[in-house]
């Protein structure tokens, strides 16, 4: 996470289960040239689909978050989704 307000409330949300208003605001971070921070943004989208129960959409989200910067958790993730598909 960012040291940013938004950042934070889409952490706020994520914790409160609130995965749809979370992901809203991951997608206006995901709007940006810094990789790192779209990759990031991305891969919490991917987490959010994967809560919700979308498999393939968390699929497709994480691959764009590895296709920007491949995160270290990034794997541990695939694995999850993949078991559930």
């Amino acid at each position: 996470y960012y040291n940013s307000d938004k950042w934070y409330d889409a952490l706020e949300n994520a914790e409160a289960y609130k995965w749809k208003a979370a992901m809203d605001i991951w997608m206006t971070l995901a709007d940006t040239g810094d990789l790192l921070k779209r990759s990031c943004a991305e891969y919490n989208i991917a987490v959010a689909c994967y809560m919700l129960g979308d498999y393939m959409l968390a699929s497709e989200w994480l691959a764009m978050s590895d296709k920007d910067n491949k995160l270290p958790q990034s794997d541990a993730l695939r694995k999850r989704i993949d078991a559930r598909k």
